[in-house]
């Protein structure tokens, strides 16, 4: 999860706990910025080795924006062991920048340097602000499969800006989820387009989004 509030970190942790852990963290430390990402397990099926983050920048280890970036951004991780097999992979959760090419670039391929460096089965998934088309995404496909490519299914857009797209660039997905083709087999994939309709005090009728990207969803088989 992306652009997740600390009270929303709060209700998450909640409402979930009956099945999940919930992993969160700020995308600063001295509070300058509201949002962070957040990753959810199933606490019954999985042990959380270790969790972390590191800001996408070249000083990954310290609060920094990198290569122009207009915001700080930020990955999130979490290495899992399986607790029936003990195989164990590690998740990583990332919000690419919205403003700056050269910062979506720098970040995903420290996010790939990363997952090199620690040698673990990796799965990448996030608001990438890029689509299939820029040159962000060829990076991680060049190392990594796409869930949505890998099971045949169109690009279709992930953004719906609140039912608002006339100022949006975004034709195409721009979240995606990508492991390594070698160990994991997709099975589907989707794009969650679910809304609610409400009615308003006049009487009158809207659409409800939950969020101004829909979920995507994939179903991934590692094998060992």
């Amino acid at each position: 999860m992306q652009e997740v509030k600390k009270n929303q970190a709060s209700d998450l942790e909640e409402g979930l706990s009956s099945l999940y852990e919930v992993i969160y963290y700020s995308r600063t430390t001295d509070d300058s910025d509201t949002e962070g990402l957040a990753i959810a397990y199933k606490k019954d099926k999985f042990n959380l080795v270790n969790e972390g983050m590191f800001w996408l920048s070249e000083t990954p280890l310290v609060q920094s924006k990198g290569w122009g970036a207009s915001y700080y951004r930020i990955c999130v991780t979490a290495p899992l062991e399986d607790k029936e097999t003990g195989v164990d992979f590690e998740v990583f959760d990332v919000h690419l920048d919205v403003n700056v090419q050269a910062a979506r670039e720098g970040g995903i391929q420290l996010v790939l340097d990363t997952i090199e460096e620690r040698g673990n089965t990796s799965v990448v998934c996030g608001d990438f602000n890029a689509m299939n088309t820029e040159t962000c995404y060829e990076i991680i496909a060049n190392k990594m499969t796409d869930a949505q490519s890998s099971a045949g299914g169109e690009y279709g857009i992930t953004y719906n800006g609140y039912g608002s797209l006339a100022f949006s660039p975004f034709i195409s997905s721009v979240d995606f989820i990508f492991f390594e083709s070698d160990v994991f087999k997709v099975n589907y994939f989707d794009i969650l387009t679910d809304t609610e309709e409400v009615t308003k005090e006049d009487g009158t009728s809207a659409t409800f989004y939950y969020s101004d990207h829909y979920a995507v969803l994939s179903n991934v088989y590692l094998y060992y």
